[in-house]
Order: C-alpha cells, then sequence, then structure tokens
C-alpha cells in the first residue's frame, strides 16, 4: 500500500512565525517566481503552511498510486528527502546516486523529482530537502574534523551532492530548498563554505532556501541573511512529564514563541520548522 511510504511518525505542522512577512500578497503573487539571485525579501508561500515528510521509496511506483495527501494528512506542503549517507562521523565521504541502478528509485534525481511532480500535480507545494545520515546511531550534528585538509574535503563532497539537485528543481519550478539540516560544527566553524555554496544554488535555482538548525543551534548560525527563511528543527523540551496535558505543552510553548519571533525579527525574515 502506498501509504506505507508516509511516514505520518514525522508529520509536522510547518508552522510559520510572521516576521515583517506579508501574508496579503494576490495569488499571482503568490506564485510568481523571482528570477533574480537576490535573497527574496517578501515570502512567497501560501498561509497557513501544513507539511508532511515522505519516506523516499527504494522502486519506482506510478503517479496513480500517489495518496490524496490532502485529504488523508489535511497537508498543503510536502517534505522529499532524497537522502545521501557518510559512513561515520570521522569521515569526509557524501555517498550518494544520481541515476544509476542502484540505491534507492526516491534517493535519485529522478526518483525524486517524479515523486515532486506527482505531488505538484496534486496541487501540493514541494520542499525537497536533501539530508545526509550516518549509519550504527551516529548524526551529522556530530560531523567535526580536525584538519583544514579534511575540511576541504567534506565540504567538496558535500557540495557535489547538494548541487546534483538544483537544476533538476529550478527546471520543475519545486517552491522551496534546504540547503542542509542539523550541522552543529559545520555551519558555525564553515559559516563561508556555506555562503559560497547559497551563492552556488542560486545561480542554478531560483527558488527559496532554507537552512534547518537544531532547536538549540539555531542562534549560533550566522548565514540566515543570505536565506529566504530561517529553519528549525524545533524538538524543543517542552514538559518535563511523563505524560503531559495539551494545556500544559500550550503554556511550554508560550516563551518559545517570544524567542523566535524576536530572533526572526532580527533578521527581518520568516521562520518555518522544516
Amino acid at each position: 500500500m502506498m501509504r506505507q511510504l508516509l511516514t505520518f511518525s514525522t508529520l509536522l505542522v510547518l508552522m510559520l512565525l510572521l516576521c515583517h512577512c506579508s501574508a496579503s500578497k494576490s495569488e499571482a503573487q503568490l506564485h510568481k517566481r523571482e528570477k533574480s539571485a537576490a535573497v527574496n525579501t517578501d515570502s512567497k508561500l501560501d498561509y497557513p503552511i501544513r507539511g508532511i515528510s515522505f519516506e523516499s521509496p527504494g522502486r519506482f511506483f506510478p503517479s496513480s498510486d500517489f495518496p490524496n495527501i490532502q485529504v488523508e494528512a489535511a497537508a498543503n506542503w510536502i517534505a522529499i528527502s532524497p537522502y545521501a549517507y557518510t559512513r561515520k562521523n570521522a569521515h569526509t565521504n557524501v555517498l550518494f546516486y544520481v541515476d544509476k541502478d542502484k540505491g534507492w528509485w526516491g534517493e535519485t534525481v529522478k526518483g525524486a523529482m517524479s515523486i515532486a511532480q506527482y505531488a505538484k500535480e496534486k496541487g501540493l507545494k514541494v520542499m525537497v530537502k536533501p539530508q545526509v545520515y550516518i549509519p550504527n546511531g551516529g548524526w551529522v550534528g556530530h560531523q567535526d574534523f580536525k584538519t583544514e585538509a579534511e575540511w576541504q574535503a567534506w565540504e567538496k563532497a558535500y557540495e557535489k551532492y547538494l548541487l546534483s539537485f538544483t537544476k533538476a528543481c529550478d527546471s520543475l519550478e519545486i517552491d522551496l530548498f534546504c540547503i542542509g539540516t542539523e550541522y552543529r560544527f559545520a555551519a558555525v566553524k564553515r559559516a563561508d563554505f556555506w555562503r559560497n555554496l547559497i551563492k552556488k544554488v542560486r545561480s542554478e535555482y531560483k527558488g527559496e532556501l532554507v537552512y534547518a538548525a537544531n532547536w538549540d543551534n539555531y542562534q549560533k548560525i550566522t548565514f540566515w541573511d543570505d536565506l529566504d527563511y530561517i529553519g528549525v528543527n524545533a524538538y524543543f523540551p517542552l514538559v518535563d512529564a511523563e505524560r503531559a496535558s495539551p494545556e500544559a505543552v500550550k503554556q511550554a510553548w508560550k516563551p518559545l514563541i517570544k524567542q523566535l519571533s524576536a530572533f526572526c525579527e532580527s533578521y527581518n525574515k520568516p521562520m518555518i520548522f522544516p
């Protein structure tokens, strides 16, 4: 069943904090694609953003098998994450398949763009979010290197992986592209790399860009100015209890919302939870 490919356990409402961002645009303005390489000053994302993550399938499936996500999950956005992998935290490699006969179909450029096309045909907005995983309990947030040579080797590999999707995303007019996820050390120590990477992405992709920082790391990122959105993976600890009431969770969010709102106002940019 196609439903098995939807990771409902990772269903996330991509809450948009309206920080100096006009929501009173005409429909034509919302869907007009900006062709300049400059950072877009006005959000073109539709409100509210209700997103669901789509697990990349290993095999091809036809568009007729794509589910009605708007009805089944009340979503208007889909996040497609074609994964690459690094063998362990200390390795500089980023291994991925583009359009080869091996690897998961949904993680190739062809497969990911096919899924994106299915989603667009259903009237969904699409974010493409290439991500790197590390097997055996590893996490990219722990990835760190001791030498300049190691950092440069990793940067070259990561850039090759990310840029393998940009032209295809531009051709399909993908709405949003995420340049990275939860690089606790790399995003802080190597800010110049990310700024240069953003320039290269913008030279091939004219849609909007976001980076997904971890909930406890987003304030240390210095290249938000170069992006269209501030992205936070908002796994904030809320209530220290085995079972928490909805009201307790709601109350725990209130100071966080103030904190997040103040942060995006300081950059004059909207924030999303990608």
